[in-house]
């Protein structure tokens, strides 16, 4: 995994100056987004070692498919294929938009609730994020019934969990400790 990370890294930082220059992070963020998903598709990968496809068909196959609109992108798409980096592209996606997080200051977040929002109530929930996390917030809410109520919130590595199911594991591991 640190290899991909490795090899993905030299070109995440290419198309963000590229694309930071351009003042153009969100059109290269939502093209990387799907260049990245088409990309990681195994029947994508299988045609790289095919000697059927040649690069340039490869290249075309993927920003096709992906309909991107940024015009270096089909440069890029043509690197990493010709360079047997297909596969890194994920790993150059993430790269890209920790790169652009850190340049507007903000975080994505996974928020996990037992229902769902209502529009006040996820307001209030990131605004009171933005304010502990001193960071805009980039939410992201998917629905969890597991958590019996409550919400679980995600951010990078840092997990706040104010669900029940939550509250109920830290109960019951207290009273096994009394």
């Amino acid at each position: 995994m640190a290899e991909v990370a490795t090899i993905a890294r030299p070109y995440a930082e290419a198309v963000f100056a590229i694309a930071d220059s351009a003042s153009a992070l969100p059109a290269w963020s939502a093209a990387l987004g799907r260049l990245s998903q088409v990309a990681s598709q195994p029947e994508v990968l299988a045609l790289l070692g095919d000697p059927r496809v040649s690069a340039a068909q490869l290249t075309e196959l993927v920003v096709s498919v992906a309909a991107v609109d940024v015009a270096e992108a089909r440069g890029l798409v043509a690197a990493l294929v010709e360079n047997q980096r297909l596969a890194a592209f994920p790993q150059l996606f993430e790269q890209f938009e920790q790169l652009k997080n850190a340049r507007e200051n903000a975080v994505d977040a996974e928020i996990e609730s037992a229902f769902d929002m209502e529009p006040a109530q996820l307001s209030a929930l990131v605004a009171g994020l933005e304010q502990k996390l001193h960071r805009k917030v980039r939410p992201s809410v998917r629905v969890n019934k597991d958590l019996i109520g409550g919400v679980c919130v995600t951010v990078g590595d840092q997990v706040m969990d104010g669900s029940v199911r939550g509250k109920l594991a830290t109960m019951a591991a207290r009273l096994a400790d009394a």
